[in-house]
């Protein structure tokens, strides 16, 4: 909107935006996690289709 109000374009840098890092659980953490948390990856799975 703004880019065709000013004829011109806009850049914006990204900023606020988090480090990169490695974001894998243990597996037997993941696996407790699916387990106690079944209905919730349901729920995640059946609202990403």
């Amino acid at each position: 909107f703004l880019q065709d109000r000013f004829q011109r374009e806009i850049t914006l840098p990204q900023v606020n935006v988090s480090p990169k890092s490695q974001l894998t659980l243990d597996p037997k953490l993941d696996s407790k996690l699916r387990r106690k948390c079944a209905d919730q990856f349901d729920l995640w799975h059946s609202a990403r289709r």
